[in-house]
């Protein structure tokens, strides 16, 4: 059984099928993905990496919530077909964090995991709901930074800083900020 991978719905992320241990020496001839409804397969097209014997794909979209069964199919140079499924859940990482109103206060997000020494950030945006404002966008390194300001009193509000890696895979994380005195 595969773990589930984990990807929010405004991402563009790649998941790799690794068909190593099914295949021996054998090597992947052809390769096809199916995709649930509601989850889109996003370009570039489906590709073999390592030595033929990994399937890289891109996915983007998904409803939050939602698990969406993905299966690559293979055929091998030796005319065996073999199907490995792994399961995407689409569900936001956040934080939730208190904010006074008239306070402004440094938020960050570090993605050193998420990179995984495999690409390095190469765009950062900050977006929110209104009535809440990020400026001072930075990255350094795996880290983004920000600086929040605003908010009304008892108010939540989603702050969402989304970022483009090197090699064109595409996350969002989000800040649920509730504005209280402090």
């Amino acid at each position: 059984m595969n773990e589930p991978f984990y990807k929010d719905p405004l991402a563009k992320r790649t998941i790799d099928f690794k068909f190593a241990k099914l295949l021996g020496a054998d090597t992947i001839a052809s390769q096809s993905v199916i995709v649930p409804t509601g989850l889109t397969l996003a370009s570039p097209a489906p590709s073999l990496l390592a030595g033929n014997q990994t399937v890289r794909a891109w996915f983007s979209g998904g409803t939050l919530g939602a698990v969406y069964p993905v299966t690559c199919r293979i055929v091998t140079a030796a005319g065996r077909e073999i199907d490995l499924t792994i399961d995407v859940c689409i569900a936001r990482k956040y934080r939730e964090i208190a904010k006074d109103p008239d306070s402004l206060i440094d938020i960050s997000v570090d993605w050193s995991l998420w990179l995984d020494g495999q690409t390095t950030l190469a765009t950062s945006a900050w977006s929110s709901d209104g009535g809440i404002s990020v400026s001072g966008a930075g990255i350094s390194g795996a880290r983004t930074t920000g600086l929040l300001d605003g908010g009304t009193l008892a108010n939540w509000y989603e702050v969402l800083n989304s970022i483009s890696a090197a090699d064109g895979q595409q996350d969002v994380y989000a800040f649920m900020v509730f504005i209280q005195q402090q």
